[in-house]
């Protein structure tokens, strides 16, 4: 297949999981109860973060782009990427907890983020079959 065909489908793909994402999320959480409960949407922020992860600690030697996750040298950090990523999920718990209205939309804002990791970790997938992103 072409690259603009397999981007294409790339895409297709991860806008029809984060509208069923979306969906499931908005479902479960008429139905829950005011206490801590692990959603759908967790799910989702967790399963895009660690596509991600995978997906940027599987290319030796390649650059990591996010100043966030990458050590002196440059390089993919795992232990800074999931502090960042378990303390971000914990901030949107505390939150959840303290407003609870606030709880929709900070679903939802999971659900992008995971979605968007979930992209970024496809297109990491992508550049280490290619090796297109070595120093």
């Amino acid at each position: 297949m072409k690259r603009s065909t397999e981007l294409k489908l790339l895409f297709t793909l991860l806008f029809l999981f984060l509208i069923t994402a979306t969906c499931t999320a908005q479902q479960a959480s008429r139905k829950r109860a005011e206490k801590f409960q692990f959603t759908p949407a967790d799910a989702v922020y967790f399963v895009g973060s660690g596509l991600d992860m995978v997906s940027s600690g599987m290319c030796k030697g390649c650059v990591e782009s996010n100043p966030l996750y990458k050590d002196a040298k440059g390089k993919f950090d795992v232990k800074r990427n999931l502090t960042v990523t378990v303390a971000m999920w914990g901030a949107f718990k505390i939150v959840e907890w303290k407003f609870p209205r606030a709880r929709q939309f900070l679903n939802r804002l999971k659900v992008v983020i995971g979605g968007i990791r979930s992209g970024v970790g496809f297109y990491n997938f992508y550049q280490a079959a290619h090796n297109t992103r070595r120093r």
